[in-house]
């Protein structure tokens, strides 16, 4: 009688052992009574290491963290077994060829004596490491974009499909004078920089026309020229051109307004030397 229940219970257990190895998961076991942690092939091979070293004492689990981790690692584990919630990490592991990877590491208390102490403690990581060096690249892509727009000289935006202004570069601040708080969303500049309903309505037609055409040709925003009011109520010639920053930042457009006010000036002094030399001209052949 007793032989099939046995069968089923090596085939139940050979069933589990197999799932767990395909998981892709590093599975551990942690026997708080002997202090003896039970891992998965799985969790060997992520860490390079051997079938010895499927059952070993917690101390050289815990050796394989990083120094600077295992404070924070033995913090939450602590947490855990107080039964403040399961234990959720995200840390590095030292491999056993010396390779430092970044693991999500997830576990729980699943068994605890009378009085509450815990006996065994079960869990897994996945290695992250991948995902961690991508997180880190757009970090510093972000980085050095950031580093471009803040020293242009050209006023530059950036905003979003929900109309909010994200960012102002000091050149933009310092030639009309306004800032986030001043102008947190497109509906807060468009009155300000164009006050004259008529000219706002124009321009937002033109604006939303460019912008219109440059997605279904898939071409280039095609410059417009717009004069805008300063927040000291000075008025500015600028060329104003966007553009749809893709992949690392989806969903946001950069706006570049190019202050012409200067040379729009000395191309209207040199139109009136001209008309004044002309008349000149004009003057001594009659004379």
């Amino acid at each position: 009688e007793r032989k099939p229940v046995e069968n089923t219970l090596r085939e139940s257990e050979a069933r589990l052992r197999n799932v767990l190895e395909v998981t892709g998961e590093g599975i551990w076991d942690w026997d708080l009574a002997t202090n003896v942690v039970r891992h998965n092939k799985r969790w060997c091979k992520l860490l390079g290491f051997g079938e010895k070293f499927l059952e070993h004492p917690m101390a050289e689990f815990a050796a394989c963290l990083y120094d600077d981790d295992r404070a924070a690692v033995k913090a939450r584990v602590e947490a855990c077994l107080k039964g403040n919630g399961p234990y959720r990490s995200e840390h590095r592991m030292r491999r056993s060829d010396g390779q430092i990877i970044w693991v999500q590491d997830r576990g729980d208390v699943v068994e605890r004596d009378a009085r509450g102490w815990a006996l065994r403690m079960v869990g897994s990581f996945t290695d992250i490491t991948a995902q961690r060096q991508a997180a880190q690249v757009l970090v510093e892509s972000e980085a050095r974009f950031r580093s471009i727009i803040e020293a242009s000289p050209v006023p530059l935006a950036l905003n979003d499909d929900d109309q909010n202004i994200t960012y102002l570069n000091p050149a933009f601040v310092a030639t009309f004078g306004y800032t986030r708080d001043d102008i947190p969303t497109l509906a807060d500049w468009w009155p300000r920089a164009y006050p004259d309903a008529a000219y706002r309505q124009w321009a937002a037609t033109e604006w939303a026309t460019r912008l219109e055409r440059a997605r279904q040709q898939g071409s280039a925003f095609e410059p417009v020229e717009l004069d805008i009011h300063g927040k000291d109520g000075l008025l500015h010639s600028v060329l104003v051109s966007a553009a749809t920053l893709g992949q690392t930042f989806v969903g946001t457009h950069l706006v570049m307004l190019y202050d012409i006010t200067a040379r729009k000036q000395a191309e209207q002094a040199l139109r009136e030397k001209e008309h004044l030399l002309s008349e000149s001209q004009r003057i001594g052949r009659i004379g």
